[in-house]
């Protein structure tokens, strides 16, 4: 009968390995994502504020501004607002 406790433990270890690496990866991915739809949110209330004070500079909610967001962050959001002002 042949022993597999050294195979089976090193097997052990490169699954534990795997699931460590992809655990990083999918946080990594929750934080750009959480981090576009933040900003996206912000967009929307400095829009919603824009409005109240009778302001008509309004940033578009979009793919194209979700992938700035994601991308750039908080300047992401001023850069889509200073665009509108040129």
């Amino acid at each position: 009968m042949q022993d597999y406790g050294i195979p089976f433990l090193f097997g052990i270890l490169a699954m534990i390995f795997i699931i460590l690496y992809f655990k990083q990866q999918i946080r990594a991915l929750l934080t750009v994502l959480m981090r576009g739809f933040l900003c996206l949110a912000l967009i929307w209330s400095v829009n919603q504020v824009l409005f109240y004070f009778g302001y008509s500079l309004e940033v578009g909610i979009g793919p194209i501004s979700f992938l700035t967001c994601i991308l750039l962050g908080f300047p992401g959001v001023c850069l889509l607002y200073g665009v509108l002002l040129i």
